[in-house]
């Protein structure tokens, strides 16, 4: 019996995500109810540059975007969901994961990283830089290879 067989490729990078604190909060944004109903908690929006050295003057190899939800402000946890979106040389290319601490599940991906499953291991590295905190990411991930359709006129 023949089978369909789908090449996996590894793709490894080592990156670092600069997270901005404090007064001059440009990368990220919260959304905080109303302090008489602590029933709710708090959204925040964040776009994160993602540089090639652990340096904001560094070379960017693109931003991690994401989103992550506190369902009311007793609760532990957090609802967490981030996108890797490459403007190096992966251009147009993404992988998406929901992050816990240090260790973080890739769940997809898209460009060059379709179909992408694997693991984020982030660790925070001090930054010399007030205002700045800095996420080194080893990311490893496995993903199939597949050509854009022709799309039909």
């Amino acid at each position: 019996m023949a089978g369909v067989f789908l090449v996996k490729k590894e793709f490894t990078m080592r990156a670092f995500m600069l997270y901005k604190y404090g007064a001059d909060k440009t990368h990220v944004w919260s959304a905080t109810p109303n302090p008489n109903n602590p029933k709710f908690g708090q959204l925040i929006v964040e776009d994160l540059p993602l540089m090639k050295t652990a340096s904001s003057s560094g070379t960017s190899l693109g931003c991690v975007r994401g989103l992550d939800i506190q369902p009311n402000r007793k609760a532990i946890s957090w609802q967490i969901y981030h996108h890797i979106i490459f403007h190096d040389q992966h251009e147009g290319s993404s992988l998406t994961y929901t992050p816990s601490w240090s260790q973080v599940a890739i769940v997809g991906g898209t460009g060059e990283f379709t179909m992408a499953q694997g693991v984020v291991y982030g660790t925070k590295i001090p930054s010399g830089e007030p205002g700045i905190e800095i996420i080194e990411l080893y990311i490893r991930a496995y993903y199939t290879p597949m050509d854009m359709p022709a799309m039909l006129d």
